[in-house]
């Protein structure tokens, strides 16, 4: 696993599709953030609605890069092309526009962490629920109290007791995350899926406080499934499985 520098560059990757609505609220947030060493790719997923462009007229820091997919790659891809062929950060972590970081020394935090033990391959933050229909913001109390430092597989079998990854607040060592074929599921928790392999046998980190919130609207994707990407969806947990097997773990 690559070594991460003393201030390593952190690749803020914010995914973005016809979200002129939100996008200012999840760049803002970025934006705020104390940690200095920061690049901004903002991912267009080839948008019909709104321009992007003239949004970002608005904003002159020099750490933000618009790329604008020739044509619509869909959510994984858009993930895919951002961390393989845009990011150049030791770290990297995915932004979608609907989502935010609610604390501006979240990434100071995070590379603390990092370095507090050896062999951290994840740290993330305690993430909440923003409902966009009410503007309430909703708590997830299990995992609220997990320890700062954890060991990968220990966090894996907590699944089967609802304790989950939040991929929101997720920032993980990009070489480490690429060398395991990052977001090669084509399930709706491609994201889960490959986090899960990641950690095994690795330290992961985690930020108490609440350090970003996941926007939830009618438009989810998670809102549109039946019951073949359900099925297929159990991906996120028998691939990390077979995975530890292999490895012996």
């Amino acid at each position: 696993m690559e070594i991460i520098p003393t201030q390593p560059l952190i690749s803020v990757l914010i995914t973005y599709y016809n979200q002129i609505d939100s996008i200012e609220r999840a760049l803002k947030s970025v934006l705020e953030q104390d940690y200095p060493n920061l690049e901004i790719i903002i991912g267009d997923d080839f948008s019909l609605e709104g321009d992007l462009s003239e949004v970002l007229k608005n904003y002159s820091d020099k750490r933000i890069r618009l790329v604008r997919n020739p044509q619509n790659l869909g959510r994984r891809g858009n993930y895919v092309n951002l961390l393989y062929k845009e990011a150049t950060g030791a770290l990297a972590t995915i932004l979608n526009a609907d989502d935010f970081f609610a604390k501006p020394d979240f990434f100071t935090k995070v590379v603390e962490r990092f370095h507090s033990s050896k062999d951290v391959v994840l740290v993330f933050g305690h993430t909440n629920v923003f409902l966009e229909f009410t503007n309430e913001k909703v708590g997830d109390a299990i995992i609220e109290n997990l320890p700062p430092m954890m060991d990968g597989n220990w966090l894996f079998m907590k699944l089967p007791q609802g304790v989950v990854i939040p991929h929101v607040t997720s920032v993980y060592n990009r070489s480490t995350a690429m060398a395991l074929d990052f977001y090669r599921s084509k399930t709706i928790s491609e994201d889960w899926e490959s986090l899960y392999r990641l950690i095994l046998g690795q330290k992961v980190g985690f930020i108490k406080e609440v350090s970003g919130f996941y926007g939830r609207h009618y438009q989810n994707v998670s809102k549109d499934i039946n019951i073949q990407s359900i099925l297929a969806n159990t991906e996120y947990i028998t691939e990390p499985y077979k995975l530890a097997l292999e490895r012996g773990k």
